[in-house]
């Protein structure tokens, strides 16, 4: 299954991507109940190619131009298929995500994070915000995000459809679950500087959804 044609969130009870391109170039997955979460460090070739396919994928055609990472970026390991890892690497833009040989990355240790390691104002590249407070032992969630995104400048007629997520949590091996899957639920990893979010599109209007990665911003 491919992070790129669809994300299934089995985890909170949700199989396909609302909105196309936040959730459809951020991670690759085949489920986040299914796959852990981690960091790594590309070597090999001075390009190595992120692969809409993964090996021996009948009837899939590679892009003519796919994205590329190159040796020494810092990337996010997500799901595997034999000895394939599907990786994603954040930018300013977004998230470019795909498929490579597991040769082509050099796994990072992935130590414990103390509650507090959570807290922070985190930013999505499409203007998702989360804010993570500490309150006791436990995580304050807090968070607004927008389809087509927040971030419009006023190009919209209408504005954008707004949602809303406000819950509190405790982590336990880097993975946080807030909310009810009836009402607005999410899960989420604390990958080294990064913030992974799977939602149930439960949190807000139509196509609303705070899945991504994000990334920790001061205030404005």
């Amino acid at each position: 299954m491919r992070w790129l044609a669809v994300v299934v969130c089995a985890a909170v009870g949700v199989a396909g991507a609302a909105r196309a391109a936040p959730v459809q170039t951020t991670l690759c997955s085949e489920g986040p109940a299914a796959t852990n979460f981690g960091l790594a460090k590309i070597v090999g070739a001075p390009k190595v190619y992120l692969k809409t396919c993964t090996p021996g994928e009948a009837g899939c055609t590679e892009p003519a131009k796919p994205p590329y990472v190159i040796p020494g970026d810092q990337v996010i390991v997500g799901a595997r298929s034999g000895d394939a890892v599907c990786v994603a690497k954040p930018n300013r833009l977004g998230v470019a995500a795909g498929w490579v040989t597991e040769y082509q990355v050099e796994l990072q240790p992935s130590p414990p994070a103390s509650t507090s390691a959570w807290v922070g104002h985190w930013m999505e590249a499409g203007g998702d915000a989360i804010d993570l407070t500490l309150k006791a032992d436990a995580l304050v969630v807090s968070g607004t995000a927008c389809w087509p995104a927040c971030n419009t400048s006023g190009k919209l007629k209408y504005g954008p459809n707004v949602g809303e997520i406000d819950a509190k949590g405790v982590p336990a091996n880097r993975r946080l679950s807030v909310g009810s899957d009836d009402d607005c639920a999410a899960q989420m990893w604390l990958v080294g500087p990064y913030l992974v979010v799977f939602d149930n599109l439960g949190c807000g209007g139509m196509n609303v959804s705070f899945t991504g990665v994000y990334q920790r911003a001061g205030r404005r």
